[in-house]
């Protein structure tokens, strides 16, 4: 499949995806990624969209393909922090997958001044559903960790619709947490001889953390 890309509703999109995925893209460029902020007949429209994909059925099992990199969100009904807006103000949204288990929500406000982590654990219940905890919650100033706390919490999300990149792992996914939710996988870049070049450098990570996050990038590029 072509490691091409395409644009669809201002983001860029793998082109494997580019074309069951368009009417959904289509109705987000006008909702915007904030779907609550959006008129009950955009909603509507990305939720419809959202829902004849799911019958596509992309792949048996969509709970079972392996997360990998960097997701960030196109578009989001959840009416709480998740969506990126706190206030009035709306901040950059990806999920940073550190392993097999962990991962972060992440939200960047005013430019990546202020920085709030989610660290999570997944676990895959069946093939349509993973169960999510929260672990603890991580804010920082200019990159620097300024506060880590508890967090406690859990959900369960439920694919729709997963789309995998030529790696294997997920490039596009489209799940109800119930909320509904779209991410698109980071598209990495590659040099002449094919070696990602893009590894995640602009992530304010921990050592260790970073080190997760490589390892899993490391396991997805070979399979």
């Amino acid at each position: 499949v072509s490691r091409r890309i395409l644009r669809g509703g201002g983001e860029h999109v793998h082109a494997m995806a580019a074309a069951a995925a368009s009417p959904l893209l289509q109705s987000i460029a006008t909702a915007g990624v904030v779907g609550v902020d959006a008129s009950e007949e955009d909603q509507a429209r990305c939720e419809a969209a959202a829902a004849a994909l799911s019958v596509e059925a992309s792949i048996d099992g969509p709970a079972r393909v392996p997360l990998a990199g960097t997701y960030d969100l196109l578009y989001s009904m959840a009416k709480g922090g998740s969506n990126g807006k706190v206030g009035p103000f709306v901040g950059k949204v990806s999920q940073i997958i550190l392993d097999d288990k962990a991962f972060i929500n992440q939200v960047e406000l005013f430019g990546g001044f202020v920085t709030v982590q989610l660290y999570a654990e997944r676990e895959i219940l069946d093939d349509k559903r993973i169960r999510v905890s929260f672990v603890e919650t991580v804010f920082r100033i200019y990159g620097a960790e300024v506060s880590r706390k508890p967090t406690s919490g859990q959900g369960v999300w439920t694919q729709l619709y997963v789309e995998p990149s030529t790696e294997g792992s997920a490039a596009f996914r489209v799940m109800n947490t119930p909320s509904l939710f779209v991410l698109q996988q980071r598209l990495a870049k590659y040099g002449k001889g094919g070696e990602r070049l893009y590894r995640g450098e602009d992530l304010v990570l921990p050592k260790e953390d970073r080190a997760r996050y490589l390892r899993t990038l490391a396991q997805a590029d070979k399979a």
